[in-house]
């Protein structure tokens, strides 16, 4: 921890001792863990904030977000609940909800989430990629592919649905197809190592490995 990170932690401890009823302090307070890394105690500090103040919509949504950092989707998902509960229009609640629902395994719950996200936002693209990502993982890849587009039309530099959709192309023997989707991946993001990846092994299909390597 920086000497102005500590500094800043000693600051929020006082003004919490000295104002502990106070919601937004609890939040600010919690804010500040999450950024040192602390997720858990994050958690606590939001939730504190929510104990105070019920109504406070951010409170909730930001112990989700504190405790699916953490690894505990489990304890996120009644969190984006109660925020949902109190502002059922807050798309980043749905995808966020829909995430950590992905992760326990509950798939469909997690697919209902994010078409609610893809309602309240159209124009938003990460509900979208979400959405094509699960729809890819569950085997249903025409309307992944359909998604992919979607995202892409929305947001013609996401890299990663790029890759995404060259992979199902790669998946389902189209080489030339998937080599485009890859090539455009690398070129927006040149760190992202499954696009190389898959590149490389195209590249192998079309009998050009020597253009694997750049």
């Amino acid at each position: 921890m920086t000497p102005e990170q500590d500094a800043a932690l000693a600051a929020s401890d006082l003004a919490l001792r000295q104002a502990p009823h106070r919601a937004d302090l609890h939040q600010r307070h919690g804010q500040l863990l999450l950024q040192l890394g602390r997720p858990e105690q994050a958690a606590a500090s939001f939730a504190r904030a929510a104990a105070l103040q019920p109504a406070l919509v951010e409170a909730h949504f930001l112990t989700g977000a504190a405790w699916h950092a953490a690894g505990r989707p489990d304890l996120a998902l009644p969190a984006y609940q109660q925020a949902l509960d109190l502002r059922p229009d807050l798309a980043e609640a749905q995808l966020n909800r829909g995430a950590a629902l992905r992760a326990l395994g509950r798939h469909a719950e997690a697919l209902a989430s994010y078409d609610r996200a893809v309602a309240l936002r159209p124009d938003w693209a990460d509900p979208a990629l979400n959405r094509a990502n699960l729809l890819k993982d569950l085997g249903r890849t025409d309307e992944a592919r359909r998604e992919y587009d979607r995202v892409i039309a929305l947001a013609p530099g996401n890299a990663q649905a790029y890759a995404n959709r060259g992979a199902l192309a790669e998946a389902e023997g189209a080489a030339a197809i998937a080599l485009a989707d890859y090539d455009r991946a690398v070129t927006l993001a040149p760190g992202l190592a499954m696009a190389w990846f898959g590149r490389g092994n195209v590249l192998t299909l079309l009998s050009r490995p020597e253009d694997a390597v750049e």
